[in-house]
């Protein structure tokens, strides 16, 4: 049964990709990228002074590393076909609590930041155990969970920004640069990669595919669906966690209402990125580049003058795009599978009808 388990999860993973040394195929993988590369090249152009510099560079790469996080953390309740709604929330709430256990509690930095973390997985756990043993659709589990998350959030601020008593080495954990390049670029460097391992080279990573997939199947091959469910939310909370104790650190406050306009462009990521390097499929790396593609044109059309207001009309036209778009890669896959069936059925027809021609008479 082992075997079978195994063999079926690299079918999963052997799906994932779209054939090679095509060129359909590959505008299909890196046409993200291609995009990518292509704004930078038009905006470079427009404004070289403003734009083509190192430090615009580097202000795009620092300033989009909590949305980073946020959605290659969102990433994994999607790859099982769940959604958490919450992780905006969740980010507040840890911003929150990292800044009011230093500065209410005198809480020494780095257990603040543990707790807070710890706290965030806690709240994973629970919409996770909502979703899998009360059978709530994650929707309104992690919707109900982010509202009551805010509540908490406000009574503990008192709706006031929290600022006192922060210790300067907690504000270093976001501030201080390596090389050039702030210290959260590696941090989310960091967790990418090791993601990105996970998802594509461990069995469990490939499990959770298998359960997007069909989760019944999944059930039927001996996965232990509803644990890995639920630690698909946990993952998705500890890494808004992570982000809003970046964010503490950058910023050095808190306040009640930090978070939730952050869930929009991190949903259109996810989704914009299951259109590129494993089309039809939630995937790290394609979720990292569209960070970038709807970051790009936001930074260099903000340099010619756009008012700011553009970025949400920005960020809610990429969302229902990338969906259809996502959609669509899918219902491609679909076909291409079908079609791929349907030739090795006639493929095996043919053969039985030769082997079944009598021989030649002598």
């Amino acid at each position: 049964m082992s075997d079978v388990i195994a063999a079926g999860e690299q079918g999963e993973v052997e799906d994932l990709a779209v054939g090679k040394g095509h060129w359909a195929d590959f505008l299909s993988r890196y046409v993200l990228l291609l995009l990518l590369l292509g704004m930078i090249v038009i905006f470079s152009i427009i404004e070289p002074s403003t734009f083509f510099t190192t430090r615009n560079f580097k202000s795009i790469l620092n300033g989009q590393v909590i949305i980073l996080l946020l959605a290659v953390g969102v990433v994994a309740p999607f790859i099982v076909g769940e959604f958490d709604l919450s992780i905006g929330y969740v980010l507040g709430l840890s911003q929150a609590i990292v800044i009011g256990f230093m500065a209410k509690s005198g809480m020494a930095p780095v257990l603040a930041v543990v707790l807070s973390i710890a706290i965030c997985c806690g709240v994973g756990f629970f919409s996770g155990i909502l979703v899998t043993k009360a059978q709530v659709s994650s929707i309104i589990a992690t919707l109900g969970v982010g509202s009551i998350i805010y509540g908490f959030v406000y009574a503990y601020t008192g709706g006031q920004v929290l600022y006192q008593g922060v210790p300067p080495s907690f504000l270093e954990l976001a501030r201080n640069q390596l090389f050039g390049v702030s210290l959260p670029v590696y941090y989310a460097l960091a967790i990418v990669i090791a993601l990105e391992l996970f998802f594509v080279f461990t069995t469990t990573g490939r499990r959770l595919f298998a359960i997007g997939g069909n989760r019944q199947a999944a059930v039927l091959s001996g996965v232990r669906v509803k644990p890995a469910i639920i630690a698909t939310f946990i993952m998705s909370a500890g890494l808004a966690g992570v982000s809003g104790v970046i964010l503490a650190s950058r910023i050095g406050t808190a306040q009640a209402d930090t978070g939730p306009s952050l869930l929009l462009p991190a949903f259109a990521a996810v989704f914009l990125g299951a259109t590129s390097i494993r089309p039809g499929h939630f995937n790290i790396l394609g979720t990292v580049i569209a960070v970038y593609v709807l970051a790009v044109p936001i930074a260099g059309l903000q340099q010619l003058g756009v008012p700011s207001w553009f970025e949400l009309v920005f960020n809610g036209v990429a969302l229902i795009v990338a969906v259809a778009a996502s959609k669509q890669f899918e219902l491609l896959k679909l076909r291409r599978e079908k079609r791929r069936r349907m030739d090795a059925f006639r493929e095996g027809n043919e053969a039985m009808v030769g082997a079944n021609q009598p021989a030649p008479a002598k």
